[in-house]
């Protein structure tokens, strides 16, 4: 299930193509970062002014000691890669931090009733539930809806 836990990160390198990307960029991060302890996999997708490099995990690695371990081996490369490329942009995904339950709230109230209703009352004692990291409300077209994070 290692799968599900994985860091990426990339610069944007503006007006190149792929192949000056992948040589110039990927293929330097993908150098540094394989270094990185932990690591089970790493995939890249290069395309024209940007360079994704993907980091899967193993359960016993923190992610966020992988998140500084990424940090620190950017920052040796990113001296390496081209002057108009961007620092890189470092992002994690961990599936036991994603949406558990969503719920939707209509009624007779107006919308803007009812996202205060779903912020002041219903996220305030959601998150007050042990277990639950977080609760987010957002409106969409239809009203408030949110989604319960462990």
């Amino acid at each position: 299930m290692s799968a599900l836990r994985r860091c990426w990160c990339g610069p944007a390198t503006p007006a190149r193509v792929p192949l000056e990307v992948e040589q110039g960029v990927t293929e330097r991060l993908e150098k540094q970062l394989a270094n990185i302890s932990g690591v089970e996999e790493i995939t890249s997708t290069t395309s024209p002014g940007s360079s994704i490099v993907v980091l899967q995990f193993g359960f016993d690695k923190k992610l966020d000691e992988a998140v500084n371990d990424i940090r620190d081996s950017l920052d040796v490369v990113e001296n390496f890669l081209p002057d108009d490329a961007s620092s890189p942009v470092i992002m994690r995904f961990d599936n036991n931090a994603s949406a558990i339950m969503r719920l939707i709230m209509e009624g007779d109230e107006t919308p803007d009733k009812l996202k205060s209703l779903a912020e002041d009352v219903v996220q305030l004692r959601l998150e007050r539930i042990e277990g639950v990291g977080s609760a987010d409300v957002t409106v969409g077209e239809t009203g408030p809806y949110g989604w319960i994070c462990p």
